[in-house]
């Protein structure tokens, strides 16, 4: 039980850092290939393994555009790391998946103008969860009405899905031995 609560606190951790390093402002123009998108959408643009311990965690890079003439904001880390929703497919609908629980720390409205994108990592317990799963972010219109939260969706996610991107995925972020080894 120590070691699940140790490699818990490793693995929070880790992914608190990981946001944390998301804290600049990281949105680019929107590609080329997406020219053609009139609307907010994400698209995962590609995915990789990692195993923790008995675990298997695949990291989908999704991209979020803004085709649109008006900006968008949500609350995050960074541009990079809004807080998002895993839904997955169960029983012919899509239900709620429950992700965990997120650091507050550093916790900002971040703000995607028209014209820009952003890269988000969405890492999922391919162990624990029910396949297909979607990713959504909730966003509010910066456009000066009473804010009404929505969320966009990603298509359906398929776990043995191979998603190719010219670019790599960076390396998935290193667990810092900052706390000593449990006691045994």
């Amino acid at each position: 039980m120590k070691q699940i609560a140790f490699a818990f606190l490793m693995l929070a951790s880790a992914h608190c850092d990981f946001l944390a390093a998301a804290d600049t402002r990281s949105v680019e123009p929107i590609p080329s290939k997406y020219e053609k998108a009139t609307s907010l959408a994400l698209y995962v643009e590609s995915n990789q393994s990692q195993k923790l311990e008995e675990r298997e965690i695949r990291i989908f890079k999704v991209r979020l555009i803004n085709p649109t003439d008006t900006a968008i904001s949500f609350e995050g880390y960074g541009e990079a790391g809004p807080w998002y929703d895993i839904q997955t497919w169960t029983d012919g609908q899509w239900k709620d998946y429950y992700v965990g629980w997120f650091c507050g720390t550093g916790l900002r409205k971040c703000v995607i103008r028209p014209g820009e994108s952003s890269v988000i990592f969405v890492d999922i317990d391919t162990t624990r969860a029910r396949f297909p799963v979607r990713v959504g972010v909730r966003y509010t219109l910066e456009n000066g009405a009473k804010p009404a939260a929505q969320t966009v969706w990603s298509d359906r996610i398929e776990k043995n899905s191979t998603y190719v991107d010219p670019k790599p995925l960076p390396q998935p972020p290193t667990f810092k031995k900052r706390y000593p080894p449990p006691a045994r």
